[in-house]
């Protein structure tokens, strides 16, 4: 998605942004202090349980969280969201 785009969506100014890898990507979760998301059906992967309903993930578990997407054969992951805000810790 481009900038404008997301801006588009969210109604917000986006005035920075940063491309990282998989190791940044959890790392960028930890320091914000971890990420809620909505998951619609519970899951194991990658020794996490990841129950149904609005959870708090950290980096790792948020990692495993987006792999499990991918991994998906029958792409029932689709409907999965993470919110937007994150704790206050930043």
């Amino acid at each position: 998605m481009s900038v404008q785009t997301v801006e588009q969506l969210l109604d917000v100014p986006i005035h920075y942004y940063m491309k990282v890898n998989m190791e940044g990507f959890a790392q960028v979760i930890d320091m914000v202090g971890g990420v809620n998301v909505n998951n619609p059906f519970a899951f194991d992967y990658e020794g996490y349980r990841f129950e149904q309903g609005n959870i708090h993930l950290d980096g790792e578990a948020a990692l495993g969280f987006s792999r499990m997407r991918y991994d998906d054969p029958k792409e029932i992951s689709g409907g999965m969201t993470v919110s937007g805000r994150s704790s206050n810790k930043c």
